[in-house]
């Protein structure tokens, strides 16, 4: 007999997505007061110190 996950329980999150999450947000709000032209995500992404696709997942 398998298993079938509860969809409606969460799971907590873990360290380094918390710590992703937080450098994006911290990133994005530097850039976006810093800067007159529009922002890509690949360049929140650098600032950020973390990967375009790991960045996409996030936001």
């Amino acid at each position: 007999m398998t298993t079938v996950p509860d969809p409606t329980r969460s799971r907590p999150t873990r360290g380094d997505t918390e710590r992703d999450h937080r450098h994006l947000t911290k990133a994005e709000a530097r850039l976006f007061e810093n800067s007159p032209a529009p922002v890509n995500l690949a360049e929140i992404a650098k600032h950020a110190e973390v990967s375009t696709a790991t960045a996409c997942r996030r936001h």
